[in-house]
């Protein structure tokens, strides 16, 4: 037989064998040449032939037809021989033919790879795309089953190019993964697979083929990528990081790589050779999961090197490697590792030490990429609002000043330039604790393409801002949600003020330093940078007020021992209880949700999509188990990405100092009463649930209470059970919370300046501050209040049906004009407490 071309390719690539059927049924030669990927394809020679270099390529004896892709070079072979079987007997049954070589490359061999490729070490393993491999195959077989149900062959009644295509592509999951109890349950798929090995032109190119009985399980390789970069990070190189990665190493499932810097002899100055390696490792990002590597500068300048190691998962180079863009002017060759002299060099090239390949290690800052903790000079920040915006300072805490920022004007404009690939990274504000969801933000994820990377928490402290005076305000600028987390405020010292919303809080500082008689609600940042008085800070209605921000990005990061997954379905609002059986889906699996929204779908009117935020990561078994069950039973389903959970480092400070109002206890009985005696006297406490005194923190000697019986005996010993009854609890709170903070109003309500809390009263009938001002040093004490005593000069006389305005004698200093028909007998003032006066706490 005479040779027609020559094929290049590694070694037994299943998608060559249906090129060579293809050609023995022809009885054809094509020559299968020698062939290294990774090197061969790479070449000049190659790529002047081919458009690019992918594997498998044809080249024509004559050299005038040069070809890429399997299933095109075998429709090539097979039209060599006139009148073939291969390609039918007419029009109709090649396009049917060329139905299942599409078929084969679309339906099988993707699913096929992803399933049994982990097996054989070639590519690293994911659970959910395991999964999803796995049900897309049997799926695509099903198919085929149902096909050669009356039917030997896929195409007419002989072999045809459409049976070689299909069945090559079946070559490794019959022989791996789709064992005895699978061929029992798909006959028709079995005898057709069993027919077609054992004819004499398969069997020349496949050999004898054993199926397997049992499915072959991947099983996890022994070293963890991430475990080695954290021993690696966090212990000394020699000998204990260096001893790890070697009792470790799996040579099956990882391979060493050697890489030097192709152009060597057009490096000058050192910094600059080391900007490549971080330019390098910037666009690394995809790999990070997938590879680990030191790249060091070797010399001087204006005579250095660029050299070192990469260490991949898998034995060849994956995409997500040789798709960087500084790929190809870097030299990848692997190497063996039980080789003395690799090994040497390999561990100096990681410990940085010494001579290098006869070379002086160049001192510079950024020599090493372990994907997760790559140099950041090229890294780039998009996010929402001007310079000094809350993101724009959430984003400066996140990833430090050595990033390069770009401000967006909308949201979407965030999204869209991490879509398209203008920026690393992309920062957008989600909820706020008081104010609940972003909207603009929820709006986007039903249509973006970006994943969730992470979570940022920034605490944020609003201020009002201007340069005209308070009095003169005649308009206010923020963000809605400014706005909305400053409500009480506004409402109480703003009411008449216009309110206009901005696109971010910094746009409204802008704004408001070029109009006068304008303010904004922003941060003390702001006020620096747009040269603008602070006339009040802290103006949020709640003292904890957080926004969480999420970090966009290209794909999700590994489960960590904490981690979070956001969702995104819709489900048949027609059906009742759709959304309960959604839900189901996450209880059943012990799933724990923590957030859940909804949105309108924008496809028809009254259609909701509804985003939820779950426990744990995507591809832990629970959370598959869930989503599973969550997608037979929704309309669409879309993952936004995983990401581990950061709890705010400030945020425990904060709650602990929360004690002003937050005394009522769950506890509805008289004994809730006396811990508010004890805990006004000693002015330390938490609450958390349970009532603990703040002495406890300094490992000093005081009281904890969880329930009622212990509480009941500590104030059996202390010989307090007078006990006020729970009614008067209002009035306790009142007076230990006021005396408590020195922080309170009285504007005919009683308001405390500190947390916002209010209390309405029947009457303004006293004046705290002004008795705390007289009288230092002399507390209030509960028994004077319920007693009934004047809390001026605690004369326990009155005069009843008094008319103040009538009388002259009246204390001209006191604030508040008494409105009570009763005074003081003995000071005439109007500073007497009555608990009928006083209504009930909001």
């Amino acid at each position: 037989m005479a040779s027609i071309g020559k094929i290049y390719c590694y070694p037994n690539n299943p998608r060559v064998f249906k090129i060579l059927i293809a050609a023995q049924y022809n009885e054809l030669e094509v020559e299968v040449a020698e062939f290294e990927l990774g090197t061969d394809n790479k070449k000049p020679e190659f790529l002047a032939k081919f458009h690019n270099e992918k594997v498998p390529a044809f080249e024509s004896t004559e050299g005038s037809i040069y070809l890429n892709e399997s299933g095109a070079i075998a429709y090539y072979v097979a039209s060599q021989k006139e009148g073939t079987q291969l390609l039918g007997k007419d029009k109709t049954e090649i396009s049917q033919i060329l139905q299942y070589i599409l078929f084969a490359e679309n339906e099988i061999t993707p699913h096929a790879n992803t399933w049994v490729n982990p097996i054989l070490g070639i590519t690293s393993y994911n659970k959910a795309a395991h999964n999803q491999a796995v049900d897309g195959l049997k799926k695509s077989l099903s198919v085929l089953e149902k096909v050669l149900l009356n039917k030997t062959f896929l195409v007419g009644e002989r072999i045809t190019l459409a049976d070689i295509a299909v069945s090559t592509s079946l070559y490794l999951p019959f022989k791996l993964v789709l064992d005895a109890e699978f061929r029992k349950n798909h006959q028709n798929l079995s005898r057709w697979y069993n027919t077609l090995i054992n004819q004499p032109a398969f069997k020349k190119v496949l050999g004898e083929i054993t199926l397997a009985e049992v499915a072959v399980a991947y099983t996890r390789i022994p070293l963890n990528l991430e475990e080695w970069k954290r021993v690696y990070s966090n212990n000394d190189t020699r000998p204990t990081a260096i001893n790890w990665f070697w009792e470790n190493f799996d040579p099956k499932g990882y391979s060493i790589w050697r890489v030097d810097y192709k152009y060597n002899e057009e490096l000058t100055k050192v910094f600059m050779s080391s900007n490549l390696i971080g330019g390098f490792f910037n666009r690394l990002e995809r790999a990070r999961k997938y590879a680990f590597g030191s790249l060091v500068v070797l010399g001087e300048d204006n005579a250095n090197s660029i050299s070192g190691y990469f260490v991949i998962r898998g034995q060849e180079i994956p995409e997500e490697v040789s798709d960087a863009a500084d790929y190809d002017s870097y030299n990848f060759q692997k190497v063996d590792h039980t080789d003395s002299a690799v090994k040497s060099s390999f561990e100096d090239f990681i410990a940085w030490d010494g001579h290098l390949d006869g070379k002086k290690f160049a001192d510079v800052e950024e020599k090493i990429m372990s994907a997760s903790n790559s140099s950041q000079k090229d890294v780039s920040i998009a996010y929402f609002g001007p310079v000094g915006s809350y993101t724009h300072q959430a984003a400066l805490e996140k990833f430090g000043d050595s990033v390069s920022y770009f401000p967006q004007s909308t949201i979407n404009d965030v999204f869209d330039s991490v879509e398209n690939g203008r920026v690393t990274y992309g920062i957008v504000p989600f909820e706020n604790s008081t104010y609940g969801s972003v909207i603009s933000t929820l709006d986007r994820f039903i249509t973006c393409k970006t994943q969730i990377l992470s979570e940022t928490y920034f605490k944020i402290n609003h201020c009002l801002l201007s340069k005209s005076n308070f009095s003169t305000l005649n308009k206010v600028y923020s963000h809605p949600q400014g706005f909305g987390q400053c409500q009480n405020y506004l409402d109480t010292h703003l009411k008449d003020v216009q309110r206009v919303d901005a696109m971010s809080t910094s746009k409204a500082a802008e704004i408001a330093a070029s109009e006068p008689y304008s303010a904004a609600i922003a941060s003390v940042v702001c006020a620096e940078l747009y040269g603008l008085d602070i006339l009040e800070k802290d103006i949020q209605d709640a003292k904890i007020n957080i926004t969480r921000f999420f970090i966009l990005g290209s794909s999700s990061d590994i489960p960590s021992d904490d981690d979070k997954t956001c969702i995104l379905f819709t489900v048949d609002h027609r059906k009742p209880g759709a959304l309960c059986d959604a839900l189901n889906s996450f209880k059943s699996q012990d799933v724990n949700l923590i957030k859940i929204d909804s949105r309108p779908s924008l496809q028809r009117p009254w259609h909701y999509v509804f985003f939820i935020e779950i426990q744990g990561h995507k591809e832990d078994e629970q959370v598959q188990k869930a989503l599973s069950q969550l997608n037979e039973c929704c309309l669409d389903v879309k993952l936004l990405g995983s990401y581990p959970n950061q709890r705010p480092n400030f945020l425990e400070e904060e709650i602990k100092s929360l004690t002003s109002h937050k005394w009522r206890c769950n506890l509805k009985t008289k004994w809730v009463s006396e811990i508010i005696r004890h805990l006004a006297q000693n002015k330390n406490y938490i609450v958390y649930g349970n009532w603990l005194c703040r002495q406890r923190e300094k490992n000093e000697k005081c009281h904890e209470w969880q329930s009622q019986e212990p509480l009941k005996n500590y104030l059996t010993q202390q010989k307090k059970l007078d006990v006020v009854p729970i009614d008067k609890m209002p009035h306790i709170e009142i007076f230990c919370h006021l005396e408590w903070s020195n922080h309170y109003r009285v504007f005919g309500k009683w308001k405390c300046r500190h947390c916002s809390n209010k209390w309405r009263s029947a009457h303004t009938w006293i004046s705290l501050q002004k008795f705390i001002e007289k009288t230092p040093g002399k507390r209030l004490s509960l028994d004077d209040f319920f007693m009934q005593k004047c809390v001026k000069c605690f004369n326990t006389s009155r005069i009843l049906n008094y008319n103040p305005l009538l009388n002259s004698s009246y204390e001209k200093d006191d604030d508040v004009k008494p409105h009570l028909a009763e005074l003081c007998a003995k000071c005439m003032s109007g500073h007497y407490c009555r608990e009928a006066d006083i209504d009930h706490i909001d």
